[in-house]
């Protein structure tokens, strides 16, 4: 029989061919951007890539490169601590020819970056420097923004400091420095083959900053939260302030900087340096969370010599250093609640006594009498701890329960939340941490039809059935005329060749389309912006598009100085399909990539696949002096009374005001209009909020039910959400999801802090509400529909405490 002597060989091959071809019918979800996905016959040449980059970069061809200049040093992160998918610190030493006047060849040097996305494609970087005359005037703010490439010369020698974004923690680094039009130095690193270029620390991990010459208790604190040793913060010890960035962008992943001043050596480098400090000051003004403590003699040059520059580290006024005395001890030990005492009180030597300052601002959280010796002061988005003692002092670094005081210092949990073992996978939904669910949730566009898997599969059986079993058995007594077979065979392989690939037309549609969520934070009584923005971006067709960020004023009315800003990739975390810490075989993308504008405002030439997308972020800091509302908010015995008035264009929707452990439903406040906060705005729980906790009557006793979370969710209100209040939720023992990625989104720990949060929505067209405006270039004109943007602000509203005189309805 002809038909049954078809080649098996042919038939798995068009087996093969009908499944590739309906499975692109099925748009990208979640992880279709990454590499797997890539490997397509239409790879983009090295040859065509170089070409693109010369049409898209403004810059010269390289020329054979010189080896005058010589890389003395390279430092990616803080002490080698880094982390792939966040803006990282990177420092690089190179030393010039002899004979070489600095001065004069510096303006005529860029520096050119090349590294990995979270997809494995190369991102090409060139900018070039900036000098370090006329930033050394402790106003960077005020000469505009911070540096993309600092320079600073030492010893002969040229120090560059910049940030950049490694996709996987093995990640590979090169280095091209420009002098006019030729190289001279270039380098290719790779993670773990040189000293200063480490192996980055694991997606699940945070990192904290500690600035001193002992870390203390810190990594005994980290232990007593019994997590898995691959969940536990890493700790970056920094001896010298000469190693922090110059950038507050260079801080994105890092989750706390701990400052011990055990010397006055150490405030004076930190005065000294006022980039590094102004990067420093920024980052926690705009939602960085830093802990300090200061032995007296420290704190006295530092309030005496450089008070102005060094005042935003110190919450009141320094009066003197006063003997650490048994009782005083004491009020530590309660606020850490240790176990044993704390040894070697007595006269003289550092550690020996604390500081006492005045007026302090902030909540004090142990004092003896009015001695304060912890304080927690709200300073713009951030926090600072201040300690009364330096916390590298030997004192401290002796003492047995030194790990509880650093936790409650740091606010970390002593008690695991999830028993081990029951930590976050990577199994079902590919994601185990809140990025990758706010990813997949943007990954659904409503205008491209999904198809269900066992639509496909159906299709499948019915080609199969079509080209063998009904195929043998129409034709096998057809004699003279079984030469048919072979045409129905045919006829099958066009007939389900067209309909897979129609369906794929069909269900990808002809449209470019963006789908972007904005969370706008503001410290209203400071006028400072936070502003983050995450896009998907979708192609029906194969081409290369360049997509532009423009940050925008939270009010349209008002201003926005911009200090820092960054558009980039944005990665899946974890070891899941296509995450950052997953197996893949980067080398063959290496030729294919895009460029990041020097600014980094644009990326020029990305490359998409039918059907595919590609994950982005963006984040500005800035200042405003609009910042989108008025407000008078009073407490007493513990309820919060006042009024907000809404001054956007816009109504503010699915309003909520969350003070202390209570949360205010709002609901919604119109235009120009006020909202009265009294008894009659529904109050309850935060926590039984977040979790939907609620009575449920079972015979005839009631119990409390808490709603589990929804890992499946892909509702962005619903991921954002628990994103902003996460540990108030119960963290990770309630999510069954780590928050490490995009941990900074989490403003649990501002709650203690005597201020409010008004968390709204703003439902806004593509270019307006605040956030970024996306621009996707070399592309017909997007239209509304094809854009999709909410826009969520948040505001950090201070308190006034408990006043005497009767309360005021003065309405401004």
């Amino acid at each position: 029989m002809i038909a049954s002597c078809k080649p098996r060989v042919g038939l798995y091959f068009i087996l093969f061919a009908v499944v590739a071809l309906l499975g692109s019918v099925t748009p990208s979800r979640g992880n279709d951007h990454s590499p797997q996905r890539d490997c397509s016959p239409n790879l983009v040449s090295g040859a065509s890539f170089v070409a693109s980059l010369s049409a898209t970069e403004e810059s010269s061809p390289i020329t054979a490169a010189s080896s005058s200049w010589e890389l003395v040093a390279i430092n990616v992160g803080l002490r080698g601590m880094w982390r792939a998918g966040s803006w990282v610190p990177l420092t690089i030493k190179v030393r010039p020819p002899d004979g070489t006047e600095l001065p004069k060849v510096l303006p005529q040097l860029r520096l050119q970056i090349a590294t990995p996305d979270g997809d494995g494609q190369r991102v090409l970087w060139t900018c070039a420097l900036s000098a370090a005359e006329g930033k050394e005037t402790g106003e960077v703010n005020k000469l505009g923004k911070f540096p993309q490439v600092y320079a600073r010369a030492v010893d002969g020698a040229l120090v560059l400091k910049t940030s950049v974004r490694l996709g996987s923690r093995v990640a590979w680094l090169e280095l091209k420095l420009w002098q006019g039009d030729r190289v001279v130095l270039d380098r290719r690193l790779k993670a773990g083959a040189v000293k200063g270029f480490p192996i980055g620390v694991r997606d699940t991990q945070p990192i904290y900053v500690f600035v001193g010459t002992n870390e203390a208790g810190l990594r005994e604190a980290f232990a007593l939260a019994e997590v898995p040793s691959d969940h536990r913060p890493a700790i970056a010890l920094v001896e010298s302030v000469d190693d922090l960035p110059a950038s507050p962008l260079a801080y994105q992943g890092v989750r706390g900087v701990v400052f011990s001043f055990l010397t006055p050596q150490l405030v004076t480098e930190l005065a000294q340096l006022s980039v590094e400090q102004e990067a420093l000051r920024t980052w926690v003004r705009l939602g960085g969370d830093i802990v300090v403590g200061f032995d007296p003699a420290a704190l006295q040059v530092a309030s005496k010599q450089y008070g102005e520059a060094l005042s935003w580290l110190v919450p009141g006024t320094f009066e003197q250093g006063v003997p650490l005395s048994r009782t005083r001890a004491s009020a530590l030990e309660l606020f850490a609640g240790a176990r044993t005492p704390l040894g070697g009180l007595g006269p003289g030597g550092p550690g020996s006594s604390v500081a006492y300052i005045s007026n302090p601002r902030g909540q004090v959280r142990a004092a003896e009498g009015r001695l304060p010796l912890v304080v927690v002061a709200p300073i713009g988005l951030g926090t600072l701890t201040w300690c009364a003692l330096a916390l590298d002092s030997p004192m401290l670094v002796n003492w047995r329960d030194r790990g509880l005081f650093f936790a409650r210092l740091l606010d970390i949990p002593i008690a695991a939340s999830t028993p081990e073992g029951e930590y976050p996978r990577a199994v079902r939904y590919g994601f185990e941490d809140l990025a990758g669910q706010l990813r997949r949730g943007l990954d659904r566009f409503p205008a491209v039809v999904q198809f269900p898997f066992g639509l496909i599969v159906s299709l499948m059986l019915i080609h199969i059935a079509l080209i063998g079993p009904l195929d043998y058995f129409l034709f096998r007594r057809a004699g003279n005329w079984r030469w048919l077979a072979w045409l129905s065979l045919l006829g099958a392989i066009v007939a389900f060749t067209a309909l897979a690939g129609g369906l794929g037309r069909w269900a990808k549609g002809k449209e470019i389309r963006v789908q972007q969520l904005d969370l706008v934070d503001i410290a209203a009584s400071d006028g400072l912006v936070r502003a983050t923005s995450w896009a998907h971006v979708f192609s029906p067709v194969t081409g290369r598009l360049s997509v532009g960020a423009t940050p925008l004023p939270p009010d349209p009315q008002g201003d926005l100085d911009t200090l820092d800003v960054a558009f980039a990739w944005w990665g899946l975390p974890g070891e899941g399909f296509g995450g950052m810490s997953s197996l893949r075989a980067e080398a063959l993308f290496e030729n294919e990539g895009y460029v990041l504008s020097g600014d980094k405002t644009e990326l020029r030439g990305l490359t998409f696949r039918p059907g595919a997308t590609k994950a982005l972020t963006a984040q500005c800091f800035g200042t405003t002096r609009s910042p989108g509302i008025s407000w008078e908010l009073r407490v007493r015995h513990d309820e919060l009374s006042g009024w907000i008035r809404n001054q956007l264009p816009w109504p503010i929707e699915n309003c909520r005001l969350v003070f202390g452990k209570y949360v205010y439903q709002v609901e919604r406040i119109p235009p120009g209009e006020l909202l009265v906060v009294d008894r009659s705005v529904p109050r309850r729980d935060l926590r039984g909020f977040l979790t939907g906790t609620q009575l449920v009557k079972e015979k005839d006793t009631y119990r409390t039910q808490t709603s589990p979370y929804d890992v499946g969710s892909t509702d962005w209100d619903y991921i954002v959400e628990m994103m902003m209040f996460h540990e108030a939720a119960g963290g990770t023992g309630y999510t069954g999801l780590l928050h490490v990625a995009e941990g900074w989104v989490d403003f649990s720990g501002r709650l203690t802090t005597d201020q409010a949060i008004l968390v709204g929505r703003i439902a806004t067209g593509p270019g307006e509400g605040g956030g970024f405006r996306l621009e996707v270039r070399d592309a017909q004109a997007l239209g509304p529909s094809q854009q999709l943007k909410r826009v969520i602000y948040r505001w950090l509203l201070p308190v006034t405490a408990d006043r005497p005189e009767k309360q005021t309805r003065r309405m401004l």
